[in-house]
């Protein structure tokens, strides 16, 4: 990746990259222009099914474009919501990480304290090959759940069921041996279900009957078919249960979308010709991660699907909707552009590629209208212009992490920002407690992500913002502890103008320890910590509930901004 101003790149090639969407120069998240090598260009344009070689080549080949707008449905009512990882809920009852019916459960209790909303990530369909194997952003599919969330208490034996204890004790989420507990079972219920319920099921829906014969293949176990196939009618049947107990509760699910999916998985076997291949999505060089990041996931071919009309991101947003009543589109700005790192190349050597946004909004934002749901995009940290501005003129949600700035950006909104929902932080940030403590910079020190100077440069500089902010909410974290920090942020949020306030279950506990550290892949238990109490000892004491049902009861009473 060039950082020159004296821009040397053949201009035939350029202009060819950019009739194929490609952006010849961008700049990354430390405010430096940087403009792609010649060498990742083609690889780039080879992967986009151009016929070249190299720069000699680019002379004989040429341009095109598009555009439209429609806006997506919002609700009419201000909500509150609370959110949690799902794999992190334990309860007395579940198989050591949370589960479908721990899901239903927190609706109803949530619903029945105020709050309208509950949210966690992805639910997916994984591998779960070993202890840690769990990214609900690494999924197979973006259209199947996963069989790991079922909840299969009713159907284990005695033995069974004292391996559950066992696993519902360990201090963090064993992935493969609770799924490896979970196929038992569920292996066992398949061989004696009825055969022709889960035939019918699998006529009616062609897709899990594929995505079960995958696996088996997958596998290397014909037997396995039926298995996920009498899983994927179980997870059918739960989702709709928790749906159903949700709205009886006055709840609704807010579900989370991923940009991609693994490169080995399902999708991509099943529409092998939509992905680009010898391509890893990722992220250029910023201040967090000075090397950029390669994500792993190969990017979807920009022709291919628009040519499809977008089939494969219908698909799986429809899916989601059938369960829940608000979607996030993890990374909104992919609907516009992904960084695109040829195989090979590092991370500070990729294209941005750009996509059929308008093509994937209408899409979407028809969709939003058929299910009467609530679309929000995640455009956290450095977006172009051209997203926000898009996202005001379709009415869709953005979103905002107020521990940073106080809650500013939702207390007086910036004129060119979309409406935002209100939350301190995200399951990819340092948890409030662990913010005002600097625990993030301590982790981030430990794993070797800074050196000493610079976390003891970064501390300081946090002291300063914790104390601002503790100005700005009149409190004194130091004399009274994390929690009436936090609830003077929530009630700033919830007496904003944001039509949905999220408030984190991890937050509302006062815990310091992150669930992600975005980029780390080893040294820290990323995505398998359970929450410090379990779901019978939130639901049964007044310390969370009293406060939920407050925050509720203020957002309820103060106008804000709702749909048009």
């Amino acid at each position: 990746m060039s950082i020159r101003a004296d821009d040397r790149r053949d201009p035939s090639l350029l202009r060819l990259a950019r009739s194929h969407g490609l952006l010849t120069e961008h700049e990354n998240g430390m405010g430096v222009r940087c403009y792609p090598s010649e060498k990742a260009i083609v690889a780039v344009l080879r992967a986009l099914g151009v016929d070249i070689e190299g720069t000699a080549d680019a002379q004989r080949l040429e341009p095109a474009e598009g555009g439209a707008s429609r806006a997506f449905w919002r609700g009419e009512h201000r909500a509150l919501g609370i959110f949690a990882p799902l794999y992190a809920l334990r309860s007395d009852r579940s198989g050591g990480a949370g589960d479908l019916e721990d899901l239903a459960r927190l609706c109803e209790w949530a619903g029945g304290l105020g709050a309208s909303l509950v949210s966690t990530l992805p639910l997916l369909a994984g591998r779960h090959a070993s202890p840690e194997d769990g990214c609900p952003y690494a999924p197979v599919s973006r259209s199947v759940f996963g069989e790991f969330y079922l909840d299969l208490s009713g159907a284990m034996t005695e033995g069974e069921r004292r391996e559950v204890e066992r696993l519902n004790s360990t201090d963090l989420i064993d992935y493969s041996a609770i799924w490896a507990l979970k196929r038992r079972v569920l292996e066992r219920e398949a061989a004696s279900a009825d055969a022709s319920a889960i035939a019918s099921f699998a006529k009616g829906d062609p897709l899990v009957a594929e995505y079960a014969r995958w696996r088996a293949i997958d596998e290397g176990d014909a037997s396995a078919e039926k298995m996920y196939l009498y899983g994927q009618m179980l997870m059918h049947e739960q989702l709709s249960s928790v749906r159903r107990r949700a709205e009886a509760a006055g709840c609704g699910m807010y579900l989370d979308l991923p940009v991609g999916v693994i490169a080995d998985g399902f999708d991509v076997a099943r529409r092998p010709n939509l992905y680009a291949k010898g391509m890893a999505v990722g992220a250029p060089p910023d201040a967090y991660f000075p090397e950029g990041q390669v994500w792993g996931f190969p990017p979807l071919l920009p022709e291919k699907a628009r040519e499809s009309g977008h089939a494969e991101l219908i698909e799986a947003t429809r899916r989601h909707l059938r369960y829940a009543s608000t979607l996030r589109l993890d990374h909104v700005m992919g609907l516009w552009r992904l960084y695109w790192i040829p195989d090979g190349h590092s991370a500070d050597d990729g294209v941005y590629v750009q996509y059929d946004a308008a093509g994937a909004l209408d899409a979407l934002a028809d969709l939003s209208h058929e299910y009467n749901a609530t679309f929000i995009g995640e455009n956290l940290g450095t977006v172009p212009p051209e997203v926000d501005e898009a996202m005001i003129e379709r009415n869709l949600l953005g979103m905002t992490a107020a521990q940073y700035d106080g809650g500013a950006q939702v207390v007086s909104p910036e004129v060119g920002k979309p409406d935002l929902i209100a939350s301190a932080n995200t399951h990819d940030m340092p948890t409030f407690a662990g913010y005002l403590a600097g625990r993030d910079i301590e982790l981030r020190e430990s794993l070797g992500l800074v050196d000493r100077s610079a976390a003891r440069r970064d501390l300081r500089a946090r002291r300063e913002e914790v104390q601002k902010l503790a100005k700005s909410l009149a409190v004194d974290p130091d004399r009274s502890g994390s929690h009436e920090a936090f609830d003077a942020l929530m009630e700033r949020l919830c007496r904003s103008s944001s039509s949905v306030v999220m408030v984190s279950l991890d937050d509302l506990l006062g815990e310091t320890e992150p669930q992600n550290i975005p980029g780390v892949q080893a040294g820290y238990p990323c995505w398998r910590r359970p929450l410090r109490a379990r779901l019978e000892g939130m639901m049964a004491g007044d310390s969370i509930a009293s406060r939920v049902r407050h925050f509720a009861h203020v957002v309820a009473e103060t106008p804000g901004a709702v749909a048009p």
